[in-house]
């Protein structure tokens, strides 16, 4: 698995959810699949403020252009919410 997934799905994680680039991500990868075309990434995700409080947590599936690493599918829940899909 590139090294450069784990940014990518910081990055896409920030912008789907709308979190500011001035809160602190933990990411966890659990699990990655890939064929000739996609990488599939399910994980983890905590994100803190710049005091360290949970801003938010939940778990992600997202299915990645294995050349590009632009967003195939991208599903996230949050913690005690509803799953966002896109």
């Amino acid at each position: 698995m590139p090294q450069s997934i784990k940014p990518a799905i910081v990055r896409i994680l920030k912008e789907y959810r709308s979190l500011s680039t001035l809160v602190d991500s933990e990411v966890q990868i659990e699990e990655s699949n890939s064929d000739d075309r996609k990488i599939v990434v399910k994980g983890d995700y905590v994100y803190r403020t710049l005091l360290g409080a949970v801003a938010e947590r939940g778990t992600y599936e997202i299915s990645l252009e294995k050349t590009s690493l632009n967003p195939i599918r991208v599903r996230i829940t949050p913690a005690g919410r509803p799953s966002i899909s896109a």
